[in-house]
């Protein structure tokens, strides 16, 4: 298993002609490799660990650039249930090159609930949008701010070029409070346009041109989201972005 992508096409070829299987997965939830024989398991983790005592399987080993071989039984089946597990999700080899052949992006809808990942994959989505559209409590703004707000400049650049009728951040929220004034105020001066509504809907969301994201946490403080559903299922984009401007309808 790997994350094909359009520069490792070639590489992956060679392994298919050589007669390996190959499968696809995305890098946001390839989470280690996992390579085994009939009794040793080799896996790369991603966090630095220290530990004198045993372990007992692989969710217990955290850290980068390392890789670690275990002969532990115990060790051994937890690296095959979870490679075996990931096989079964990850995407045949041909049909992730098809897709990025023809240009087409898979439709799938997940729920994540891995802060970690959870961050990556709103990163990816700020980064890859030609418009987003936000509605979220205050604290939403403040968790973006500690995490996201970097990855927005991206659409906020397209906007100032004027690429692709782009039509920049929106971002609906509540401002019910002086504490909040000076967060919207650095959200303006980026570039965003921030709109006040009084009542906002009981969830958070921000949907692009091709994807939607939500949770119905309310982050507070800027708390980090430990749930979000991701889906670029067009149903779901479309309902979301009529959603917004139903909201939009009733803005101050």
């Amino acid at each position: 298993m790997t994350n094909i992508e359009k520069e490792t096409l070639v590489a992956v070829r060679d392994l298919t002609k050589a007669g390996a299987e190959v499968r696809h997965l995305d890098i946001s939830v390839l989470r280690r490799s996992v390579i085994y024989d009939e009794g040793v398991a080799y896996f790369s983790i991603t966090e630095p660990l220290i530990t004198k005592g045993a372990m007992e399987n692989v969710d217990q080993t955290e850290g980068e650039d390392l890789w670690v071989g275990s002969t532990e039984a115990s060790v051994v089946e937890s690296a095959k249930k979870h490679f075996l597990s990931d096989w079964k999700n990850a995407i045949p080899s041909v049909q992730k090159i098809q897709e990025i052949e023809e240009g087409r992006m898979p439709v799938k809808t997940r729920i994540l609930h891995n802060e970690d990942e959870i961050t990556k994959e709103l990163i990816r989505l700020n980064t890859t949008a030609s418009r987003l559209s936000i509605c979220s409590v205050f604290g939403g703004m403040q968790m973006s701010q500690m995490y996201l707000f970097d990855s927005y400049q991206k659409i906020l650049n397209k906007e100032i070029r004027g690429e692709e009728s782009n039509e920049g951040i929106r971002w609906i929220t509540n401002i019910d409070s002086r504490d909040s004034l000076d967060l919207v105020r650095i959200f303006l001066d980026a570039g965003i346009k921030v709109r006040h509504v009084k009542n906002l809907p009981p969830m958070n969301f921000g949907v692009s041109d091709k994807e939607i994201a939500v949770t119905i946490e309310k982050m507070e403080g800027g708390k980090a989201s430990q749930s979000f559903l991701v889906s670029n299922e067009q149903s779901y984009v479309d309902s979301f972005q009529f959603f917004n401007q139903s909201v939009t309808n009733n803005l101050m």
